[in-house]
């Protein structure tokens, strides 16, 4: 499964699959503050049910791989549904987060990206993010 949208002159991409295949710059990976779990990568919130900030950390986690990427000149960037497998996070608060979070990024800094990809796992996640990308990006222009 896979939706291509634009936004400005950044490719908007979600889609199911492994991140690890990506043909991207820089694939953004989940980790905790030691930086372990995934190996490095972004810092993803555990959900402890909605009262320790877990929002706003998951938005900085994005916000800040952004940056990041931009720093180091990064053209196409790939994300999974960070904090959403083993940290427990509810999918559908994340997808907004998220989604809501890059075109935010994208906002302040346009055409900084020719691609982001969320790269997820399983069709029930998609259809999550799918969601969130409608609700986001209002009038969204869509490839397929």
């Amino acid at each position: 499964m896979e939706t291509i949208s634009c936004y400005g002159n950044t490719r908007i991409v979600i889609k199911t699959g492994d991140i690890t295949k990506e043909k991207v710059e820089a694939i953004v990976n989940a980790a905790n503050s030691r930086l372990l779990g995934g190996g490095g990568g972004t810092v993803g919130p555990v959900w402890q049910g909605g009262v320790k900030n877990e929002d706003k950390i998951l938005e900085r986690s994005f916000l800040n791989s952004l940056q990041r990427a931009l720093e180091k000149r990064v053209k196409t960037i790939a994300f999974p549904a960070v904090s959403t497998g083993a940290y427990g996070f509810p999918v559908d608060q994340a997808a907004r987060i998220s989604v809501c979070a890059i075109k935010k990024f994208l906002n302040t800094h346009p055409d900084s990206f020719q691609e982001i990809r969320m790269v997820l796992f399983g069709e029930n996640i998609y259809k999550h993010f799918e969601k969130a990308i409608k609700n986001c990006f209002q009038n969204l222009s869509s490839i397929s």
